[in-house]
């Protein structure tokens, strides 16, 4: 079986995913690996390396929190990438908005996990579309705006999901960002209102889509 990594940004997430997973008749000592990267790009880079290399992980899920940048989006709702660009990367033509010279435009989620994650959209509600990463909270109208216009397909940005996509590319290790969303830009109450309700609200039941889809993707694996 492909042990798989699970990759989170902050102790909050971290917490609430392992009480949900430790409910759960998980053998993480060669299934699953559970690991807290911190915030941005780097830290989720480094991590991600690290469990391909020396935990020897074959899969990476990464989860956690992202703004909502599709006003039909709610808090709490589910949003799994499809693909996956840089919103604050430019090197020039003829590269696109959000390329890296000599990478991929975007980078593709892999097929095989991607179809386990939909395939009890009845039981959890999902969005597929493509995620965007940058290494800041974006809040201002015109920042928000300036995404929205770059990429129109995103449906949720964050801070780590393109740069762990980028590290499983070079890897070639299959790839999946599941993120609840935590704020929604162009709501009335505001994107950092939202973000400190959300936490206040901590939506835990939403950590269980993540407890099932492990527990799918290990019966899959043992077909």
């Amino acid at each position: 079986m492909k042990k798989t990594a699970i990759l989170v940004a902050m102790q909050k997430e971290y917490d609430l995913l392992s009480s949900s997973l430790e409910r759960q008749d998980f053998n993480f000592a060669n299934d699953i690996v559970v690991a807290l990267s911190g915030i941005g790009k780097v830290n989720a880079a480094l991590t991600a390396a690290k469990l391909i290399e020396k935990d020897q992980a074959r899969q990476v899920i990464s989860t956690g929190v992202a703004g909502g940048l599709d006003t039909t989006l709610n808090k709490g709702d589910l949003v799994v990438g499809n693909q996956y660009a840089y919103h604050d990367v430019w090197c020039g033509e003829p590269n696109q908005i959000g390329q890296i010279q000599g990478l991929p435009a975007r980078f593709n989620t892999d097929a095989d996990l991607l179809r386990i994650a939909l395939s009890f959209n009845d039981k959890f509600p999902v969005r597929s579309s493509l995620i965007v990463t940058g290494d800041q909270f974006v809040t201002e109208p015109e920042e928000l705006k300036t995404i929205q216009t770059n990429f129109p397909t995103a449906a949720a940005c964050d801070m780590e999901s393109a740069a762990i996509a980028q590290t499983c590319h070079l890897y070639n290790v299959p790839f999946l960002s599941v993120r609840i969303i935590s704020d929604v830009a162009g709501k009335e109450d505001g994107n950092d209102k939202q973000y400190q309700d959300f936490w206040s609200q901590a939506p835990k039941t939403t950590f269980q889509y993540i407890t099932e889809l492990l527990q799918r993707i290990c019966s899959s694996q043992e077909q």
